[in-house]
């Protein structure tokens, strides 16, 4: 949209004038109807308050420049660190836009003549729109990035799980997994299927969670292994998860308590796996595909191959 008005130069002034007090005014309306405001540390209410300054000033600059300023409206973020979108959600930085917008509209009345005033509202709209769409991105990006980094801390736990080394560092991953406080865990081992690693690991993790349970998912080699946490009965419990393995036998090893002592879990999956060869007519592997899911899971209660089928 293009804006025209020959009083443009003196809105845009006015506009410039009313800055401060406009931010001023969204931050004390911020804390007089948002819950979730009052609650934020002085630190990330500051964070905000920069947010909705550059905000207002964004939207001044665009004005100015008819609608094309070439800065970006992603760069409101930049006055606050990476570590804003952890604490402040999507839905709560959306409420701070409502917020800042209402305030702008309520003020344009002093701001713009009656020439001006149903156009600068249309701009307000225009631009929080922009706004709304670049807080989506910068949320998306954050969200990739936790994604990211949370997959590398679940293939370390894995890893060291596998090697039995529950050390202080594994300790640390698995706080920062939200895995200290799950109870009642096994490893399983079974074929991977083929497909692309992620959406493996994914749609195992889906269908854990409708299961009402926890998992950590990764695909090593030909193998898809998986901890999995709140297992009370795993032949009532695990069956929906099996399809997310290729045809074949699904190990489970024994249950313990917490994933710090799931390396004798995975020792003993891990055993009855690689002795699964040997058992020619071991269910799943015979017909796989006329194996109910529950039969081809393999229960080991020692790392030999002391197997019983649930």
């Amino acid at each position: 949209m293009t804006i025209t008005s020959t009083t443009r130069e003196l809105t845009w002034r006015r506009l410039q004038g009313a800055a401060g007090a406009m931010a001023t005014a969204a931050i004390q309306q911020m804390e007089s109807e948002h819950s979730w405001y009052r609650e934020l540390s002085a630190e990330e209410r500051s964070w905000v308050g920069m947010v909705a300054q550059a905000g207002i000033g964004g939207f001044i600059d665009w004005y100015h420049a008819d609608g094309a300023a070439p800065a970006s409206a992603i760069d409101i973020f930049d006055p606050a660190p990476a570590e804003l979108a952890r604490s402040i959600s999507l839905s709560h930085t959306l409420d701070l836009i409502r917020t800042s917008v209402a305030v702008v509209e309520e003020h344009v009345p002093a701001l713009a003549d009656d020439a001006d005033r149903v156009e600068l509202r249309e701009a307000v709209l225009i631009y929080s729109r922009e706004i709304a769409f670049a807080a989506a991105t910068v949320y998306a990006q954050a969200a990739e990035a936790r994604g990211a980094w949370d997959a590398r801390l679940e293939a370390h736990v894995i890893d060291a799980v596998l090697r039995a080394e529950a050390d202080e560092a594994l300790r640390s991953r698995v706080a920062a997994l939200g895995w200290d406080e799950v109870h009642d865990v096994l490893v399983a081992v079974g074929r991977a299927p083929s497909g692309v690693h992620s959406a493996i690991v994914d749609g195992l993790r889906r269908e854990a969670r409708r299961a009402g349970l926890e998992s950590l998912v990764s695909v090593q080699g030909r193998s898809l292994i998986a901890i999995i946490g709140g297992v009370t009965d795993p032949v009532r419990q695990l069956p929906p998860l099996s399809e997310h393995w290729a045809p074949g036998p699904i190990v489970l090893g024994p249950t313990v308590p917490h994933v710090f002592a799931a390396g004798r879990s995975a020792r003993a999956a891990l055993s009855g796996y690689g002795a699964a060869p040997a058992w020619p007519e071991a269910p799943g592997c015979a017909q796989p595909t006329n194996c109910w899911p529950s039969v081809r899971y393999t229960v080991t209660t020692t790392p030999a191959a002391v197997w019983s089928t649930g």
